[in-house]
């Protein structure tokens, strides 16, 4: 979903011009967006308390937390770079890393057992 809301923003602002959708486009957009991370970062929580027992959960806590860390300064870098050059590209690239990310996230296997 954020992704989506990222790419729909994105080609929206590409194609209409940034004043698109007027007073309630963007903030509407922002609400989804929230909405969308704060269902990744449960589901993040969800699958590693799933996936790992005992004392393991504690360490791949910390391998998670600072993966995601670093993931997000390289992130913030690149697209400071690539804000020099549009804001819409911006946009449009963290949709198109969101979309590889859900292709990423639907190949994982399941760790959940009935």
């Amino acid at each position: 979903m954020a992704s989506l809301v990222c790419l729909l923003v994105g080609t929206a602002a590409l194609v209409f011009g940034t004043g698109v959708g007027g007073d309630w486009f963007y903030p509407l957009a922002f609400f989804v967006l929230s909405i969308a991370h704060a269902g990744v970062r449960l589901g993040r929580k969800t699958y590693l308390v799933d996936m790992a027992g005992g004392n393991k959960r504690t360490d791949y806590t910390a391998v998670s937390n600072t993966v995601i860390g670093v993931l997000l300064l390289i992130t913030g870098g690149l697209t400071a770079a690539l804000s020099l050059i549009s804001d819409v590209a911006v946009i449009i690239v963290l949709g198109l890393m969101g979309l590889a990310g859900t292709l990423c996230a639907v190949r994982l296997r399941e760790v959940t057992t009935d």
